[in-house]
């Protein structure tokens, strides 16, 4: 084992000239390290987004631009409520994220995973998406493969996003 004095890692990797290979882990160590507060993760939906690496197209919710989302307004509302408040979270101080120790994202199978950050339908925009300004996007428009959303360029920059929660992977430490 390569001990550096000083440091107590719980997990080591040992690779030796011969070849061997030793991975120790260390459960009655404690990591010194505190957990980053601003952590989020998905850890209900599927893995894969947070292990391949880099923002994945299937990180994005409705990559096609339905523009029908057929949820129920109740949904919506879960949806909204879950994106809220996870957002929320990353700005508060430690003493007023106590106030959401309890909270737990309301769970509903619903296509669109545990939350969204935006809802701009009632500017043509197709859930989940976010387009500034709003008067220079037009949702619902026949496209060559089904639903696409024009983005009209004569009144300046135009943006069209989708508020995500990057892969946790890209956190260096934990």
């Amino acid at each position: 084992m390569i001990d550096i004095p000083g440091r107590e890692e719980r997990f080591q990797f040992v690779r030796t000239e011969s070849g061997e290979q030793r991975l120790v882990v260390h459960a009655e160590r404690r990591d010194p390290t505190p957990i980053n507060p601003r952590i989020f993760g998905n850890f209900f939906e599927h893995l894969g987004f947070s292990a391949q690496g880099g923002i994945l197209a299937q990180l994005l919710m409705n990559p096609s631009f339905f523009a029908q989302h057929n949820l129920p307004p109740a949904d919506l509302a879960g949806l909204l409520e879950n994106g809220r408040i996870a957002e929320t979270l990353h700005r508060l101080s430690e003493e007023e994220r106590q106030a959401f120790a309890d909270w737990r994202p309301h769970l509903r199978v619903t296509g669109f995973g545990l939350l969204i950050l935006d809802d701009e339908t009632e500017h043509g925009v197709p859930l989940p998406w976010k387009a500034t300004p709003h008067n220079a996007v037009h949702g619902n428009q026949p496209g060559r493969l089904g639903h696409s959303v024009r983005i009209g360029l004569a009144g300046g920059p135009v943006r069209l996003a989708q508020g995500i929660f990057a892969p946790h992977h890209r956190q260096k430490h934990y």
